[in-house]
C-alpha cells in the first residue's frame, strides 16, 4: 500500500521542469529572431536590386559614378559639392549627362582654385603663378591694380627710392601728397617693382630692381595714363624678346631679362576704385580690357608731341 508523499517531496522536480521549459523558450526565441532578421535582410537586398535596375537605362549611367569618385577629392567640402552636382544629374539622357558632368568638373575647379582665377592662394606664388600673385596687398585707398604701370610726372625717382613693399610705396605717396611743400604737384599715383630680382620694362636704358617705388603726379586722375597693363600678348613678347638681352646687369652678369607673361609692376591711382574682374592685355598697339576699353601706351621717354601723335589722350598728358 502506497503511502501518500508529503508536499515537500515534489518541490525539486517541479523547479527542474520550470527551468527546462524556460531554457527551451529562450532557445526557440533566439532562433525565431534570427530567422526574422535574415528574412528582412534578404528582402532589403531584393528591393535594392529592383530599384537600381529600374533607375538606369544601361551602362552609360556608370560614367556618373566614376566622375563622382574623381570629384570627391582632397578637400571634403569641395568634394562634397562636386558629388552633389553630379549625383543630381545621373538620370539625364546621355548627351545631357555629358554636359552636366563637364559642368560639375568646372564647379569643382572653381571651388578648388586654379592659376588665373584672380586669387593668390597657396601653393601659388609669384614664381609659379604670376597671373594671380602677389595680388592686392595694399589698403583700399591706394587704388592698387596688380600688373599695372601707371604713368605721370615723376615727383620721386624710383631708382633711388626703395621700399620694402607696395604698401610702403603707397604710404610714401600719401605722405608726399600731405606735405604742403608739394602742393603744386602732389603724388596721386604710385608704381612698385615687386618682382625679384628685376622688373622688365619697355625702357631699355634702365635696369629696374625690386623695391623701386615711383611716385607720380597724374594731370587728370580720372583719366590716368598707363605705360603697360595686365597680360602681355604673345605678339608683344615675341617682338620685344631681345629688348633686355644685351649689355650687363648691375652685378656684372650678362643682361638676360625675358619678357614675362604679365606686367611685373603693381601700382595705383590714389582713391580710385578698381574692378578686378576686368582683365587688361598689353599689345603692340596699346592696351585693351575685357570690358571693351582701349588705351594707347604712354611712353615716358618720348616727347609730348610723339605721345600725342600715337594717340595718347591730351587731357591725360603731364604738364610741363
Amino acid at each position: 500500500m502506497d503511502t501518500p508523499s508529503s508536499p515537500g517531496q515534489h518541490a525539486p522536480l517541479s523547479r527542474r521542469r520550470r527551468l527546462r521549459d524556460a531554457i527551451v523558450f529562450v532557445v526557440f526565441g533566439v532562433v525565431f529572431l534570427s530567422l526574422v532578421v535574415s528574412l528582412l535582410a534578404y528582402l532589403s537586398t531584393v528591393f535594392s536590386v529592383v530599384m537600381t535596375t529600374s533607375s538606369g537605362d544601361g551602362g552609360d549611367g556608370g560614367d556618373g559614378g566614376d566622375v563622382r569618385d574623381v570629384h570627391v577629392g582632397e578637400h571634403d567640402v569641395q568634394g562634397s559639392l562636386a558629388h552633389r552636382s553630379v549625383a543630381a544629374t545621373t538620370s539625364l539622357p546621355v548627351d545631357e549627362q555629358v554636359v552636366a558632368n563637364e559642368h560639375a568638373a568646372q564647379t569643382t575647379q572653381r571651388a578648388s582654385g586654379f592659376c588665373g582665377d584672380g586669387r593668390c592662394e597657396p601653393p601659388e606664388t609669384a614664381e609659379t603663378c604670376m597671373a594671380d600673385c602677389p595680388g592686392v596687398t595694399t589698403h583700399a585707398m591706394c587704388g592698387e591694380e596688380p600688373h599695372s604701370d601707371p604713368g605721370g610726372y615723376a615727383v620721386m625717382w624710383g631708382a633711388s627710392h626703395i621700399k620694402a613693399s607696395a604698401a610702403e610705396c603707397c604710404d610714401a605717396c600719401k605722405a608726399h601728397a600731405e606735405d604742403p611743400k608739394n602742393s603744386e604737384r602732389q603724388c596721386n599715383s604710385w608704381v612698385f617693382c615687386h618682382t625679384l630680382p628685376y622688373c622688365w620694362a619697355l625702357d631699355t636704358g634702365h635696369v629696374h630692381a625690386f623695391g623701386e617705388c615711383w611716385l607720380k603726379h597724374q594731370t587728370d586722375p580720372t583719366n590716368p595714363l598707363y605705360g603697360q597693363r595686365g597680360k602681355f600678348t604673345d605678339e608683344f613678347r615675341k617682338t620685344h624678346a631681345n629688348a633686355h638681352k644685351t649689355g650687363l646687369m648691375p652685378d656684372g652678369t650678362p643682361r638676360n631679362l625675358s619678357v614675362p607673361t604679365h606686367v611685373p609692376w603693381t601700382g595705383g591711382i590714389m582713391g580710385a576704385v578698381v574692378d578686378l574682374s576686368i582683365k587688361w592685355e598689353t599689345g603692340l598697339d596699346g592696351m585693351r580690357s575685357s570690358a571693351g576699353e582701349s588705351e594707347v601706351l604712354w611712353r615716358a621717354w618720348e616727347t609730348r608731341e610723339q605721345n600725342l601723335a600715337r594717340g595718347v589722350k591730351p587731357e591725360s598728358m603731364p604738364r610741363d
